[in-house]
């Protein structure tokens, strides 16, 4: 088995690679060529796809940002009882007060959450400075 290798170049530019290391020099060299790509501003390289695709970085509001890299990055809808009012990177939704419930996916306000059967609220709005 062999490690992994890193190989930093320019852009645009194609290399040759040659293994070597212990138990290597009797094997035959594999004829490896590398061509390395530059993807456009905005866009990030795929290894699955093994393309360039957008590179998403923030959600709308109702829906969070999901998954680690590019290939498994998505917005998904935020659950029922929770919200999320701006278009922003957040990876989860804010909970609905305690004793309300919220029965939409991909709500937007904490005015979509409804106070249970005997409880009421009193809802306050901060404004930044």
């Amino acid at each position: 088995m062999f490690e992994e290798a890193t190989l930093s170049a320019e852009p645009g530019s194609s290399h040759r690679l040659r293994l070597e290391g212990s138990g290597v020099t009797e094997l035959p060299q594999p004829d490896l060529r590398v061509q390395l790509y530059e993807c456009a501003p905005g866009l990030e390289f795929v290894t699955q796809a093994l393309m360039c695709q957008p590179l998403l970085t923030d959600c709308p509001a109702g829906h969070y940002l999901d998954g680690e890299d590019a290939a498994s990055r998505s917005c998904i809808q935020c659950p029922v009882a929770y919200y999320k009012p701006f278009r922003d990177n957040a990876t989860s939704c804010t909970l609905c007060p305690e004793y309300s419930n919220q029965f939409e996916m991909g709500a937007t306000s904490v005015r979509s959450c409804r106070c249970r059967v005997g409880f009421y609220a009193t809802l306050t709005v901060e404004r930044g400075v």
